[in-house]
């Protein structure tokens, strides 16, 4: 069992959960949009269930460290500005092209990107849940990047979230 990889798995459901919420504040800010932000939010909840499951297989001793370089202060860093955007568009400080460049910066993130680069595993089920959350992050990407860019080009104007 490898301990410190037990913590940036943990480290890396905190960061899934406060994303979800972040984006569940989204939906509460921004109505006309809730149907967008709920959707990935409850996506994101679902990574966050999948990492309890990586957690497991990673306790059972099937994990390994990879290749890529993920530091725990890099964790540490994005959940903190995570909870900083959910408290500045709680409190109204964000207009709604803010909040889509944001989920469009936070998903294109290195944190993201090399979400799993850090870990290695012969399991099936390491590698099915792994490329389970990249799917739907690239889709996350592309969902958001659509709605950014069309509010980017005029068509998509709304006032700033309450």
């Amino acid at each position: 069992m490898n301990e410190s990889l037990e913590v940036l798995l943990q480290k890396l459901n905190e960061n899934e959960s406060a994303i979800s919420r972040l984006y569940r504040q989204f939906a509460r800010s921004f109505p006309d949009d809730a149907a967008i932000w709920e959707t990935i939010a409850a996506d994101e909840d679902r990574h966050s269930g999948w990492l309890d499951q990586l957690l497991a297989i990673c306790k059972a001793g099937k994990i390994r460290t990879g290749s890529g370089g993920l530091r725990f202060e890099a964790v540490e860093s994005m959940l903190d500005y995570v909870l900083s955007v959910t408290e500045n568009c709680a409190q109204g400080k964000l207009h709604r092209e803010n909040v889509f460049a944001i989920a469009f910066d936070i998903e294109n993130s290195l944190l993201e990107r090399k979400f799993f680069s850090v870990l290695e595993s012969d399991s099936r089920e390491f590698k099915t849940l792994t490329q389970e959350i990249v799917r739907e992050t690239y889709r996350h990407r592309a969902e958001i990047g659509k709605h950014l860019e069309t509010i980017r080009s005029g068509q998509g104007s709304h006032p700033v979230g309450r």
